[in-house]
């Protein structure tokens, strides 16, 4: 064997030995990598609402998505994500929990008639992000407009209204599901079209309803035992 061939062989032999340690090298990298997801792993989260301008009595519908921040699907880690409506000072107007499935859920707010004219921040995150700080968050802006000046309207608008609930066999049970009927009248005596939602003493949402016809309409709800529970809503005609 010349010296030329010599020294071309060992070349040769540098080389693949090197491409065998560069990939080795890279084998411990990734599993490195994928041990620190593992042990401290992420999520990415996005809230959609149904619109970015809101007058006060009005209905927030929005829907939470939630992603693992890795490989960006749907999570399987957190069960329940939080939304929250703050003002411009961080004080929180609204608050909700979701539940989450299958790395999404939906609820609702009720704008009350007592917020104030301004922008507002809606935010969302899950118990795992507060680890990495409210950077984590994710948050958009909304307006909320409140037309109304003088409590007496608002009360006058609030009687315009007759809304009964007639749950099936008279009363709810706690962790029973029942069939919920209910009817909506205005002064004249007349069905109104309507719209609203059932939540808890939490301010979660717990069912929606809307009428079918005539101002009449069903829903299925799930009480729990010790709880207590509202219904708030909108007519077509804004009352």
């Amino acid at each position: 064997m010349n010296k030329i061939t010599y020294i071309l062989l060992t070349l040769v032999v540098l080389i693949v030995f090197s491409l065998k340690g560069n990939a080795q090298v890279i084998r411990e990298v990734k599993n490195a990598f994928d041990s620190y997801q593992q042990n401290r792993p992420q999520e990415k989260i996005f809230v959609q609402t149904d619109k970015s301008f809101y007058l006060t009595g009005e209905l927030m519908w929005f829907k939470v998505f939630i992603v693992d921040a890795s490989g960006n699907g749907p999570t399987i880690l957190s069960k329940v994500a939080y939304v929250d409506v703050l003002d411009k000072n961080n004080n929180s107007l609204l608050q909700a929990k979701i539940a989450i499935s299958n790395g999404s859920g939906s609820g609702s707010f009720y704008i009350p008639v007592t917020a104030l004219n301004g922008n507002y921040t809606l935010r969302g995150y899950t118990n795992l992000m507060k680890n990495y700080g409210p950077e984590s968050f994710f948050e958009n802006n909304i307006t909320i407009v409140n037309p109304m000046s003088e409590p007496e309207q608002i009360a006058k608008k609030k009687a315009d209204l007759d809304l009964q609930f007639f749950p099936e066999g008279g009363d709810l049970v706690g962790g029973l599901k029942s069939q919920v009927g209910f009817k909506v009248m205005g002064n004249d005596n007349m069905g109104k079209n309507f719209a609203g939602v059932v939540i808890n003493q939490k301010n979660d949402t717990v069912a929606k309803f809307k009428t079918f016809k005539f101002g009449i309409g069903r829903f299925t709800f799930t009480p729990e035992a010790n709880s207590t529970y509202k219904a708030i809503g909108r007519a077509d005609d804004g009352t």
